[in-house]
C-alpha cells in the first residue's frame, strides 16, 4: 500500500538494473520500493516506456502536498500493461493537473483494469473517459527524477494519457450479489444510455486507500461489464471529497423499516431489482419449456418475440420444478419490493423534520483538537467520549461509520436514555468511528458497515454547525415532489404488470 508523505529516490544502478524509491508516510513509517529488470512489472515498464513518477497531489482535507507513486502511459501501452502479473492487479493513478478548461488545478483519479481497455478519470467528481484526441490541456505539474522517467514525457499528450474533457457524472446504483447480475444489469442500463456506472458493494470488493481508488474485484464480471465497484465501507470518503454528490444523490430520509440501508442508493438499488427481475422474468419465459402460444397476453407477446428472434415456440404443457422455484422466487421479490417501495415512497413524502438529541454546547471546546489533519478522530486523555460525540456532530467533513455496540456506553457519557441514543443519535447521525489505536476501541465489540446515512448526516451537520443548534430538531430540505411522484407512478405500474405476470405463470397450467 502506498503511503502519503515524502519520497526519496535511492538511485538507479545500471549494473543491476535496479531503481528504488523510499516512500515516507506522514506518521514516519517508511516503505522502500525496489524494481529490477528480472521483475515482470519493471521489465514491462521499460519495454513499454511507461513513465513512473512521484507526483504531488493537493489534499482536499489537509490542503498540503502529499506524494504518491503514479504510473502513466498511453492507452495502447496500458492495454499491454493490463496483462501484467495479477499480484500488482488493477492500479490507480493519482495525479495533479492544471490548465483545465474551467478552473486551474484539479485532482484526477485514473483507473484501469487488466480485463478492459477503458481508462476512467474522475476530475472533481466528473467522469472523463480516456480517448485519443490529442494532447489536450493536461500535464503533470511535478515529477521525480527517477531515471526511467523522462521530462519529455511529462505532458499527457506525449506519453501519458490523452484525455478528452467530457463532463459526465457517474451513475450510482446499489449493486446486486454476483457477477452474472452485474453483467445483466449493465447490459440493461447500457440500452438506456447509462454507461458510466459506479456499483456500490456491501462487501469489501473495493475501497479508497489513502485517497487512491482500488477495486479488488477478484474474478467477478463487474469491470468486464464496464462498471466500477466501490465498497460502502469506503464510499463515504468519496462523498466527503466530492460533497456535491450529497446534494444530487443523497437527499431523502433513510428507510426506517429496513435494518441496514444505503442513503441515496435505496431507490437506485430498488430500481436495479426491478430491472433485473423484469429482464430475468422475460428471459425465463422466453426460453423455458411448457408454454402455450397464446394462452395469455404475456405469453402471446413472448412467443411473438420468439418468432422475431428465431426461437422455437413452446407449446408442450409442463410444470417443472425449476418453474415452481422461479414462481416462488418471483412472488417473494414482488412482496419484498412492494414493501420496500412503500417505505421509500413514505420517506419521500414525509421528510420534513429529523429529531436530534439535545446537545450540551458547554462540552464542545475540547474536541477541536481531537481530529487529526486527515479527519480521523484520535481521542486523547483529556477528551472523553462526551466531547467526542459532540465534536462528531459538528464536524462536517468527518468520516461517518456506525458502531453497533457502544450505545449504552455513549448514552452514559451523554446522560441520555439508551433508547433515545440508539434511535436518534446513532441511527440518524451515524457519526461514530473509533480507530483501533484509540483508547475506546476495546469498548466496542463490532463496527458495522457504513449504513449510508451519509448525506442526511451532512445536511444535519451543516445545520447543527450554525443557526439551528438551539432546536431539538432541524429542517431537512424536502425531496423534490416530482421525483416522489415519478417513483410512485413507476412503482404502481410495475406492481400492476408484475401481478398480472405472476398470476399468469401461477394460475395457468400450460
Amino acid at each position: 500500500m502506498l503511503l502519503p508523505g515524502s519520497a526519496e529516490r535511492l538511485g538507479f544502478l545500471p549494473e543491476s538494473e535496479e531503481c528504488a524509491l523510499r516512500i515516507t508516510s506522514n506518521s514516519g513509517s517508511q516503505d522502500v520500493f525496489v524494481w529490477n529488470h528480472s521483475d515482470y512489472f519493471i521489465k514491462s515498464l521499460f519495454t513499454l516506456n511507461i513513465s513512473v513518477a512521484i507526483i504531488n497531489r493537493l489534499s482536499f482535507f489537509q490542503r498540503t502536498r502529499l506524494q504518491y507513486l503514479a504510473i502513466s502511459g498511453t492507452l495502447e501501452q496500458l492495454k499491454e500493461f493490463n496483462y501484467l502479473n495479477a499480484s500488482y492487479n488493477p492500479l490507480s493513478v493519482t495525479a495533479v493537473v492544471d490548465g483545465t478548461p474551467d478552473d486551474g488545478e484539479k485532482l484526477i483519479y485514473m483507473f484501469w483494469s487488466r480485463r478492459i481497455y477503458n481508462v476512467i478519470a474522475i476530475v472533481n467528481g466528473l467522469l472523463l473517459r480516456s480517448v485519443h484526441v490529442g494532447c489536450g490541456n493536461y500535464r503533470i505539474i511535478r515529477s521525480s527524477n527517477c531515471p526511467f522517467f523522462s521530462e519529455q514525457y511529462s505532458h499527457f499528450g506525449e506519453c501519458a494519457f490523452e484525455i478528452n474533457y467530457i463532463e459526465r457524472e457517474p451513475f450510482f446504483i446499489g449493486s446486486p450479489n454476483d457477477g452474472v447480475e452485474y453483467l445483466l444489469l449493465t447490459m440493461i442500463l447500457n440500452i438506456f444510455g447509462i454507461n458510466d456506472i459506479v456499483w456500490l458493494k456491501e462487501k469489501n470488493y473495493g475501497s479508497l486507500v489513502n485517497g487512491t481508488w482500488t477495486d479488488g474485484l477478484g474474478n467477478l464480471g463487474d469491470l468486464a461489464a464496464g462498471g466500477y465497484v466501490v465498497s460502502v465501507n469506503r464510499i463515504n470518503h468519496f462523498l466527503l471529497t466530492y460533497p456535491h454528490y450529497l446534494e444530487k444523490y443523497v437527499w431523502f430520509t433513510p428507510v426506517p423499516a429496513l435494518k441496514q440501508v444505503w442513503l441515496g442508493m435505496d431507490i437506485l438499488d430498488f430500481g436495479s431489482h426491478l430491472l433485473l427481475f423484469t429482464f430475468m422474468s422475460c428471459c425465463f419465459s422466453m426460453f423455458s419449456e411448457g408454454e402455450r402460444m397464446f394462452s395469455t397476453p404475456s405469453l402471446c407477446f413472448l412467443n411473438v418475440l420468439r418468432v422475431v428472434l428465431g426461437q422455437p415456440i413452446r407449446k408442450t404443457p409442463k410444470r417443472s420444478p425449476v418453474r415452481i422455484v422461479f414462481i416462488s422466487w418471483a412472488w417473494y421479490q414482488m412482496i419484498f419490493n412492494s414493501v420496500m417501495s412503500g417505505t421509500l415512497i413514505e420517506s419521500l413524502y414525509n421528510q420534513k423534520k429529523i429529531e436530534l438529541p439535545e446537545l450540551n454546547l458547554e462540552k464542545i471546546s475540547c474536541l477541536m483538537q481531537a481530529a487529526d489533519e486527515s479527519n480521523s478522530i484520535i481521542p486523547s486523555e483529556e477528551c472523553d467520549i462526551t466531547k467526542l460525540a459532540v465534536r462528531l456532530a459538528k464536524h462536517r467533513n468527518f468520516t461517518i461509520l456506525a458502531a453497533e455496540q457502544p450505545m449504552k456506553f455513549i448514552a452514559e457519557k451523554l446522560n441520555l436514555p439508551v433508547r433515545r441514543v440508539g434511535k436518534t443519535f446513532l441511527r440518524q447521525l451515524k457519526t461514530f468511528v473509533l480507530p483501533k489505536y484509540s483508547p475506546y476501541y476495546d469498548k466496542i465489540d463490532k463496527l458495522m458497515s457504513l449504513s449510508f446515512e451519509t448525506g442526511l448526516t451532512q445536511k444535519i451537520i451543516r445545520e447543527v454547525e450554525g443557526r439551528h443548534i438551539s432546536k431539538n430538531y432541524i429542517e431537512v430540505p424536502e425531496a423534490p415532489t416530482n421525483m416522489a411522484l415519478v417513483f410512485t407512478l413507476f412503482a404502481a405500474c410495475y406492481a400492476v404488470c408484475t401481478i398480472v405476470f405472476l398470476l399468469e405463470i401461477t394460475l395457468f397450467k400450460y
